[in-house]
């Protein structure tokens, strides 16, 4: 094949963007920022979903090569729970709608190349809290879920502190997970399911310590962190 050729047969391959996007439970975003970003920075991520900031209110803030979307209870209450969602600077021209829905939700849409993308930052209630909490959080995202257009790409990152095992459902998820339950497992794959949509986490075969999102100095650990669309 002459080099014409190969170019214009590379010419001809249709151009793929990859974004990097994560997901990241700092457990608290005050004096941490600048870590943060750093270690995002280092990465290369373009889209970051923050769960448990403790940051209060809600608002937008620039920063050197990113921008922080968080929301979180009022001034007045104690620091607990919020959530985040931080973008690389460049897709800055690129925001078209943001929500500050709740303490445990928030939503940015992006005009992406031939679609726009919604994005949820979650933080979903731990086990122990009562199911009316649960409840709450789900129907309030399943309410804004339902406002947006079947034809548009959705996706939710964040800690939805459920672990659904490795059992496959086909469509909605893989085997590529850890192999224990707990309670929120129902109402997080039954959302899921409800709404056609793919934990993406279990699509990719891990080895057992890329597969754990949450762990401390006891030992302990679990995949509590998804990526859904």
């Amino acid at each position: 094949m002459s080099q014409e050729e190969c170019a214009r047969l590379w010419e001809s391959v249709p151009y793929v963007k990859v974004y990097r996007i994560a997901t990241w439970n700092t457990r608290s975003w005050n004096n941490k920022a600048q870590e943060i970003l750093i270690e995002l920075n280092h990465k290369t991520i373009d889209i970051c979903a923050i769960s448990e900031t403790k940051k209060k209110g809600q608002g937008i803030i620039p920063y050197q090569d990113y921008i922080m979307f968080y929301s979180g209870v009022p001034r007045e209450a104690r620091a607990k729970e919020g959530v985040g969602l931080v973008l690389h600077k460049k897709y800055e021209n690129s925001i078209e709608e943001f929500k500050f829905i709740s303490e445990r939700i928030l939503m940015v849409s992006l005009k992406m190349k031939s679609d726009t993308l919604y994005i949820f930052s979650v933080y979903a209630p731990e086990d122990c809290k009562p199911k009316t909490e649960q409840d709450l959080f789900y129907e309030t995202l399943q309410d804004h879920l339902d406002r947006i257009p079947a034809s548009k790409s959705v996706l939710i990152l964040g800690d939805l502190n459920a672990r659904i095992g490795n059992d496959m459902v086909y469509g909605m998820k893989q085997r590529s997970n850890e192999d224990v339950t707990n309670e929120n497992r129902t109402m997080f794959t039954q959302f899921c399911a409800d709404n056609e949509l793919r934990i993406n986490n279990t699509f990719f075969q891990h080895k057992t310590q890329y597969k754990i999102t949450w762990q401390n100095t006891r030992g302990q650990q679990s995949t509590i962190e998804y990526r859904v669309k």
